[in-house]
Parts: structure tokens; C-alpha cells; sequence
């Protein structure tokens, strides 16, 4: 007897019975709807799941559900692409949060350095840029297995540098042009640990100047907690100025020159210099395309041939040189003789292939296993040639 209800005691009538192929496609079975099919609430319990911060694997459905879930990655791609992605977003998101949570249980570091009072050092990852706790005492000790020296007189030099000429701490520690570098930054941030006050004033310093070069390199730059003209404002000053260039402007709004020509291509404006009339490069015409058959040769460009280039299109090109140029010649043959016709050339390729291979068996000579001369060898692991095989000569039967 016919089932009529589901596992769930669902009536399986003619609206609640969905008919779906087996994995394989080897029969039809039903299925019930109430206990398949995602209603509109199901999905909205789904997007807040993913949206609060849930995965794949923290995703509560009932085994058929699930199923019509992932079946929506064929139904309703870029939903499911959506909801994958917010998956693995949430899922890495957990693991950064987990790893966080146990380097902040962590009082020592791997050597046994307590991570607390003068012995730690807060530094960012160089990845993620992400602050973390580091060991002052394992860092002094790498610097000094790395040899790290330096002199009184490099700590003064390198003072001198910051404090009184202007130099940041990037310039004092690397090498510019021809001079070579005062100190290497491991030995200054050695030097710098062991006094905190050195360290404090320096830095600070090295910040100043590092800005102090950024403005003078802007020219009448100005930082935004300060205030700078926006470009509504800018626009404006080339539309009432149209005899200014985008130097000038640059001048007299205090932004710098590369800000002005992208705010006038954005806005569609010209300054004074944009006017100019430029000469227009010469555009090398373009010569109308042929399109030609393939040739023989591939050498000397004919006339396309009906006949040689369906064949060609339909012999394979990754057989053989030798072996197509002989089956392409072949086929072309056959059609001109009248013992082939066209629209059947490509049923026929494969009785002219099975005849080339058996003319031409293999194409390497010197082989027992292929036709070769007599002056071959007769076994596949000796030198004998096939001419000392023969027992009798040919002038004995003359």
C-alpha cells in the first residue's frame, strides 16, 4: 500500500508532497513539504543567526531543513554565497576573539618572564597592526644575540641628530645616499630601553620633526584637526577664478597641488593651465580586419578553400604533424574524388584515423615493432641488424 503519511505524521496530500529524484536519477520519491520546505520565517531566523555573529556549525534546523538549506546554494546562489560569507567572517572573528582571550590569561612569557611591571612592553603586530603584549627582557636578549654593539659617542651623535638638527629616528638609523647611518635601530632601541627619560624626549622629538618635514614638504599643507578648505569650496574658488592656474589655487586654498587636479576631474573644471591648447597626438588608423581561412603552409597567405578548411577544423590539432598532414590530406582527397561528401567528413574521421594508424604504426624508426629497412636492429635489446637475419642472399635466386 502507498504510503500517505511522513515520518512526522504529516498527510502527504497533493499540495504537501514534493517528487524529487534519487541522488543518481535512478527513481522518483516524495517528500513531505511541511517538514522540508524553509518557510519565510525560517529564513529570517537563518539571516539573524548569521547576522548576529552565528556560523554553519552553531546553525540549529531539523535534518530535512538543513538539507533544503544547502540545497540553496544551487536554488539561490547569491543568498547562499551571502550567508557563507558571513559564516567564515563570524568564524574568524570567534578565533581571533579565543586567541585574544588566552594571550590575556597569559603572566609569562615562554622563557618565564613575568609579562607585568618594567619587563612589559606593548608593541603592534606587524600583520594586523593589533596592540599586544611583548617580553622586554626576551627582546634585550635577542638584540644582544644579535650583536647589537654601539659606543657613548653614537648615543651622543644620534641626540644631537633628533634634538637639535631636525632628523627623525628613521633617518639617524637608515642610510641616505652616500652616507651611511649613525646607528643601527636595534642598537638605539637597546640604548633607548635602559633610559626611559632618553627614550621619551627622543621620540618626541622625532615625532615633531617627522611632521615639521611633512608640512614643508605640502607646502601650506594644513592637518585636518586644524582645518583645510574642502573641495565643495575648492571647486568653487576655480569656477570665480577661471584666470588662476592649479598652482595658484593650490596657493591660496592650502591644499596641495595633486588635490586641486583631482577635485577639477572630478567636477568636470578646468584652471587656467588645463586650457591650453595641446596638441592632438597622431592616431595610426585602424586597417580593416581580413579574416582568412588556414593554409597549408601557414606560410603565404591564400584564398580560404571550403573543402580544406572544414577539414582542417575537424582533424584534431593535437595529433602528430606527420600523421594529420597525411590524414587532412587524405579526406581532402576523398571529397574531390567524389568518394566522401562534406557534411559527412566529420562522422568519417575516425575510419581515416584507424587507417593511418594502421599504414603507420609508429612514427619513431629504428623499432622491430614498426616497418624499418634492413639496416635496423632485429631485436628490441640487441645490436643484431635486420640484414644479418636474412639466411639466404637475393643473388642466389637469380
Amino acid at each position: 500500500m502507498p504510503v500517505e503519511h511522513c515520518r512526522n505524521g504529516h498527510e502527504l496530500t497533493l499540495q504537501n508532497t514534493q517528487l524529487r529524484f534519487s541522488t543518481k536519477g535512478n527513481y522518483q520519491y516524495r517528500r513531505c513539504r511541511i517538514c522540508f520546505d524553509l518557510t519565510d520565517s525560517d529564513v529570517a531566523d537563518i539571516e539573524k543567526h548569521f547576522f548576529e555573529g552565528g556560523t554553519m556549525r552553531s546553525l540549529v534546523l531539523t535534518a530535512p531543513k538543513m538539507i533544503t538549506f544547502k540545497e540553496r546554494s544551487i536554488t539561490s546562489p547569491a543568498w547562499w554565497n551571502r550567508m557563507t560569507a558571513l559564516s567564515t567572517h563570524n568564524g574568524n572573528v570567534r578565533k581571533a576573539t579565543a586567541a585574544r582571550a588566552l594571550r590575556a590569561q597569559q603572566t609569562h612569557c615562554k622563557q618565564g618572564h613575568p609579562l607585568s611591571g618594567d619587563n612589559l612592553r606593548l608593541e603592534r603586530d606587524s600583520k594586523t597592526a593589533a596592540p599586544r603584549r611583548a617580553c622586554r627582557a626576551c627582546r634585550n636578549a635577542s638584540f644582544e644575540r644579535g650583536n647589537y654593539k654601539y659606543t657613548a659617542e653614537q648615543i651622543e651623535t644620534a641626540t644631537d641628530c633628533i634634538m637639535n638638527k631636525g632628523m627623525t629616528i628613521s633617518e639617524v638609523t637608515q642610510r641616505r645616499g652616500d652616507r651611511s647611518r649613525f646607528i643601527k635601530y636595534e642598537a638605539l632601541a637597546i640604548a633607548l630601553s635602559k633610559d626611559p627619560t632618553l627614550n621619551e624626549r627622543l621620540r618626541h622629538q622625532s615625532t615633531l620633526n617627522a611632521d615639521a618635514k611633512l608640512r614643508a614638504w605640502k607646502g601650506t599643507w594644513k592637518s585636518k584637526s586644524a582645518g583645510y578648505m574642502p573641495a565643495s569650496e575648492v571647486a568653487a574658488v576655480i569656477v570665480a577664478h577661471p584666470d588662476w592656474t592649479a598652482k595658484r589655487v593650490a596657493e591660496e586654498t592650502g591644499r596641495d597641488l595633486t588635490y586641486i587636479w583631482g577635485v577639477a576631474n572630478r567636477k568636470g573644471l578646468k584652471t587656467a593651465t588645463m586650457r591650453v591648447a595641446r596638441p592632438k597626438p597622431i592616431v595610426r588608423p585602424k586597417l580593416p580586419r581580413i579574416d582568412r581561412g588556414p593554409t597549408l603552409t601557414g606560410i603565404i597567405a591564400a584564398q580560404p578553400h571550403e573543402v580544406y578548411t572544414t577539414i582542417d577544423q575537424i582533424v584534431p590539432r593535437g595529433l602528430d604533424y606527420d600523421r594529420r598532414k597525411e590524414i587532412v590530406s587524405e579526406m581532402i582527397l576523398a571529397v574531390l574524388e567524389g568518394e566522401l561528401n562534406l557534411a559527412d567528413a566529420k562522422a568519417a574521421y575516425p575510419r581515416f584515423l584507424t587507417a593511418s594508424y594502421r599504414q603507420f604504426s609508429y612514427k619513431a624508426f629504428g623499432d622491430i615493432r614498426s616497418p624499418v629497412p634492413l639496416d635496423a636492429p632485429a631485436y628490441l635489446d640487441g645490436t643484431m641488424l635486420r640484414v644479418e637475419t636474412v639466411s639466404e642472399s637475393l643473388w642466389d635466386r637469380m
